[in-house]
């Protein structure tokens, strides 16, 4: 099962992003993105819904297997 960190980081390199890119288009630092694939912090639900609304994803990314 993969946890948070690592479903962000899947995502981003499956649509070929930076932290950068990714943090510029959910307005949050790329240390922050860093910090979320390093599994040093979560990001909120709200910032975990913005991700999924915003690429389109499946309402339980973060949460299934």
């Amino acid at each position: 099962m993969l946890i948070i960190g690592e479903r962000i980081k899947l995502l981003r390199k499956t649509k070929k992003l930076t932290q950068i890119d990714l943090a510029k288009t959910i307005f949050v630092s790329y240390q922050l993105v860093s910090k979320w694939e390093r599994n040093l912090s979560e990001p909120t639900a709200e910032m975990m819904f913005t991700i999924i609304d915003k690429y389109q994803l499946p309402f339980d990314f973060f949460w299934t297997q």
